[in-house]
């Protein structure tokens, strides 16, 4: 289950780099003024699709999905009827993303892929970025590695092209995530790091936050909780100076998750229920059912513990603790649609079902023992159902192991034998799977990492060509300003033959001197530039040098040749 809290938390930062805006800037914004402007026939149909955007965005993504996809429609439609496709392509956007929140991934892609046809249809780059973006994100929370990392290097490619930093640093921050499931640290730490040093460029103080979150997440997979907390820490100091509540509430969970797994669960449950306490301030309904399945799993693992240890009361209470908190967290998965989610929480309050029916059976209580197993039954048939219905492997193996041990308790061998032929099914399903993505994923890794070199190459062979011509119009400039200062020099000397005014000739002489003096400044610049570092008051200080040097020089020719060309 810890496992399951990981997973929405990268849910929610997968979220952040394909929405369009960020979603702090919506919520931040009253919804009356955003309905003001939409029903304002004065304001131009850009304002008036702005608003719809963050109304939808904004002020129903985490705890309405359903109107968010509504209100989406309604952007849609008046994008279509003014013939505005890139605002098109934004709203389908945004209903793919509704989809995404409730598990429905199959639907995400299809509005993912209609958002990136327009995209296409009407050259707009940063938007296929992001549609490319978007549909990678679905494969990595499935788990299909290598359609994860196609999808995603190809956004990559597009945001390198068009120079958008913000971007590149989102595309290597996903690239970094999805080693990080492969079980590649090395590979997702690195990635990680180029797309923090990006954002430390550009000043995104959100950005680098969450890639602190992430090097903390590969160091608690690593179990490396010192240097884990330590990133969480960071992380969550920026957040707090920026404000960041969503954000903070994350890494709350995250030093929760890190408490749990060293088994000090006292501290565990105070961070996940600080954290709670910001999910219900903020009514982000899919983070505060998550905090209540972590605070449900810790209460388990104590039931399970007293259990273990004898204590049948201390157990009992657990557990039935456990079962509040899966309670509340399955009606708020019931109340957003999220069937992944709905399957995977009738099946854990299923399985504390099952465990209270072996402490009644214990205790010789055959009435309580069952309702317990009926309960359980009941449960985990229907979260089996829904597994089986939406095609998630891994909650359909878990269900039917859990109705399995169940029959086998009450002694319905032939129900028993069936849900644990079902269970080998789709765990054998579940390792071919693996085995078989692991050779797939191996093949795109090597291609992945072979494009980037040959990207990498290309680039360089690109700069070189590059710096060949402007050494190639830098050696021609300079032939032709020597030859021009040779002329000048011819000319001032022929010039001995006329009578001139003084004005006239010193002027002469001046600008002659004054070319002379820029030439040699520019002939010294990439040096002087070189021996400075750059620093401007070393090269204020270089260049008087020259000056001094040049001033003796100046006055000796200026008098020899206002001699020669100025006439008594």
């Amino acid at each position: 289950m810890l496992l399951a809290s990981k997973s929405s938390m990268g849910l929610f930062l997968l979220i952040l780099s394909i929405v369009g805006f960020p979603l702090a800037e919506a919520q931040g914004t009253n919804m009356d003024s955003l309905w003001a402007i939409w029903n304002n026939s004065n304001e131009s149909d850009t304002n008036k699709l702005k608003a719809m955007h963050n109304i939808a965005l904004g002020g129903y993504l985490f705890t309405q999905p359903d109107s968010t996809f509504y209100f989406a429609q309604l952007e849609y439609d008046f994008a279509k009827s003014k013939g505005l496709k890139k605002q098109m392509a934004a709203a389908l956007n945004t209903q793919g993303v509704s989809f995404m929140i409730q598990g429905n991934y199959p639907k995400a892609i299809r509005y993912y892929t209609q958002s990136l046809t327009i995209s296409k249809e009407i050259g707009n780059k940063k938007g296929i970025a992001t549609s490319l973006n978007n549909i990678g994100n679905i494969y990595l929370d499935q788990g299909d590695y290598p359609k994860a990392i196609d999808y995603h290097a190809r956004s990559l490619t597009i945001k390198e092209e068009i120079g958008n930093k913000k971007g590149i640093a989102a595309s290597l921050n996903n690239i970094g995530m999805i080693y990080a499931e492969q079980g590649d640290y090395a590979k997702a730490i690195q990635y990680h790091i180029r797309s923090l040093t990006i954002k430390e460029e550009i000043g995104n103080k959100k950005g680098i936050a969450a890639s602190l979150h992430n090097i903390g997440v590969i160091y608690i997979e690593q179990g490396n909780y010192a240097i884990a907390i330590d990133y969480y820490t960071r992380s969550l100091t920026i957040k707090e100076d920026i404000g960041n509540k969503k954000g903070i509430a994350n890494s709350l969970v995250g030093i929760g998750n890190i408490y749990s797994r060293q088994g000090d669960y006292l501290k565990a449950i105070n961070y996940y229920t600080q954290s709670l306490t910001i999910q219900e301030e903020l009514g982000n309904k899919n983070g505060i059912a998550s905090c209540l399945v972590n605070i449900g799993v810790i209460y388990k693992k104590q039931g399970d513990s007293a259990y273990s240890a004898g204590n049948s009361a201390l157990s009992a209470d657990k557990y039935t603790n456990a079962l509040d908190y899966y309670n509340r967290s399955l009606t708020i998965k019931e109340e957003i649609g999220d069937k992944k989610g709905i399957s995977i929480s009738l099946n854990n309050i299923g399985i504390i079902y099952k465990k209270q029916g072996y402490s009644a059976y214990s205790a010789g209580n055959a009435a309580l023992t069952a309702v317990k197993y009926s309960g359980a039954i009941k449960l985990s048939t229907r979260a089996l159902t829904i597994a089986q219905e939406i095609g998630i492997v891994v909650e359909t193996r878990d269900a039917a192991n859990a109705l399995y041990e169940v029959y086998k308790a009450t002694g319905k061998h032939k129900q028993a034998l069936e849900m644990y032929e079902r269970y080998i099914e789709a765990r054998d399903s579940i390792n071919s799977k693996e085995n078989q993505k692991e050779v797939i994923r191996q093949e795109f890794k090597y291609k992945f990492e072979k494009a980037q070199l040959v990207k990498k190459q290309e680039e360089n062979e690109r700069r070189r060509k590059l710096n060949e011509k402007l050494e190639r119009r830098d050696n021609l400039q300079y032939s032709v300003v020597l030859i021009c200062l040779l002329v000048i020099g011819v000319l001032v000397a022929m010039l001995g033959k006329l009578s001139l005014p003084v004005r006239v000739a010193e002027g002469i002489i001046f600008f002659s001197f004054l070319i002379l003096f820029e030439f040699i400044l520019v002939l010294a610049d990439p040096y002087i530039d070189a021996w400075s570092g750059g620093a401007p008051g070393i090269k204020l200080l270089f260049n008087a040098g020259i000056a001094a040097l040049i001033f003796p020089a100046h006055a000796f020719f200026e008098s020899k040749l206002k001699r020669r060309i100025v006439k008594a």
